[in-house]
């Protein structure tokens, strides 16, 4: 087993730099692939009665958003390996609300709607670049710095996606859209430009004299499409996304199918996605805790129970506590994926693998809610949608019993 030389502390890894990452990487993370996630849910009954597009229909459009994030964010990842995150951060930053506010001008062509999402799919793949620089800056408590980060942006969801769908009841979904791209502007762009770095002894591409803080080892690309585990992070992150995403974007439909109205239901939606992160501090110190891929089975149990409750449930009773098991499930076992990397391959071409990885995160969150748009319209309900989704919990808790013992310990080497 191969090891990397630490020379900072457990809590020094944790300094106001690496903080920063953190910071920003959440509120951007919200502020772009969160504001279309909200707009897409909150959307989806407008502009489907709207412009008499099917859900399935609707979907298309999603998972054309969520495909040009996904090979948008495999090149940007391969180009932060070369020239550093900042160089390839900042410049999509600044042309990322535009293509937000772009959303505004859709006028039913399933066309232009399609080049209009994915427009705005390139400008949210920057997740990937994070993912980079958390890896990067910390290493003994990579598990707790990804929790962490997506505790805070998953509190800031929480509170952003019943802002979105109060602002749409306002002024209609043209206009949020264009407050969208405005917050973005004012919010998310000056944080980047003021927070983004390397750590010292990491800029690709300059004579950076700063001694490193660590000793980077790891597996090449190469070397990492040859082994079975990097395929098998790939279908968890995958099934991971497909059942989350496809749940969320349809809630208020299968809800509704049991007579609780949008507001409630994007209400019961949101407080379960906020009430599950209080699993993510206990899923980030498991990770760092037990030197094994079998730490995250208890989660993916989670996700089994959550999407049992959602079959069987009648009232929001249940539907409230279903929700609840499903997202602290997928979310876990969806992240598990960047800290798997780190352990299975080092750091040294982190950026270049977790790009292969982040393919699925789109990949997932576009099939997903286009399985359930297309199994709906097909038989008039979500139950068979969802049985398939439960399905895929069990072969995604499986699939982590096939992964073997990790090649790069988490722990400092001894002297």
């Amino acid at each position: 087993m191969a090891t990397e030389a630490i020379l900072t502390t457990d809590r020094g890894e944790f300094s106001l730099p690496a903080c920063g990452i953190i910071a920003a990487a959440a509120v951007t993370l919200v502020l772009s692939s969160g504001a279309l996630t909200a707009g897409a849910t909150a959307f989806l009954v407008p502009l489907t009665t709207e412009f008499g597009w099917s859900h399935g229909q609707y979907s298309v459009l999603y998972m054309v958003c969520t495909y040009m994030c996904a090979a948008a964010g495999f090149f940007m990842a391969r180009m932060a390996d070369s020239i550093g995150s900042r160089r390839v951060i900042l410049p999509v930053a600044l042309t990322f609300p535009f293509a937000l506010m772009g959303l505004s001008l859709m006028n039913g062509s399933l066309l232009q709607g399609a080049f209009l999402f994915g427009l705005a799919g390139i400008g949210a793949a920057t997740a990937v670049v994070y993912f980079r620089l958390t890896a990067l800056w910390f290493h003994r408590r990579l598990g707790m710095a990804f929790a962490i980060t997506a505790l805070t942006q998953g509190v800031l969801t929480a509170a952003y996606g019943p802002t979105v769908q109060a602002i749409f009841q306002q002024i209609g979904w043209r206009s949020t859209f264009l407050v969208l791209g405005a917050l973005y502007l004012v919010v998310a762009v000056p944080l980047q430009w003021a927070l983004v770095r390397e750590p010292a002894g990491h800029l690709p591409g300059k004579n950076d004299s700063r001694p490193a803080q660590a000793t980077l080892t790891g597996a090449s690309l190469k070397e990492a499409l040859r082994t079975p585990a990097l395929w098998i992070i790939f279908i968890i992150d995958l099934i991971a996304m497909m059942i989350g995403s496809g749940v969320r974007l349809h809630i208020v439909p299968i809800l509704g199918a049991h007579a609780i109205d949008q507001t409630t239901a994007i209400a019961i939606s949101y407080g379960a996605m906020l009430c599950a992160l209080a699993v993510r501090p206990v899923f980030g110190w498991a990770l760092d805790a037990f030197n094994t891929p079998r730490a995250v089975v208890p989660f993916a149990l989670l996700t089994i129970l959550g999407m049992l409750a959602l079959m069987l449930g009648t009232s929001a009773l249940l539907f409230a506590p279903a929700l609840f098991l499903m997202n602290a499930g997928t979310a876990s076992e969806a992240s598990s994926g960047n800290y798997f990397l780190a352990r299975y391959f080092g750091r040294l071409h982190y950026g270049q693998i977790v790009a292969v990885i982040y393919l699925a995160t789109p990949l997932g969150i576009g099939l997903g809610p286009l399985l359930l748009g297309y199994l709906r319209d097909h038989t008039g309900g979500h139950t068979l949608g969802l049985t398939v989704m439960a399905v895929l919990s069990v072969v995604c808790l499986l699939s982590l019993f096939a992964l073997r013992g990790y090649r790069y310990t988490a722990k400092a080497p001894s002297a």
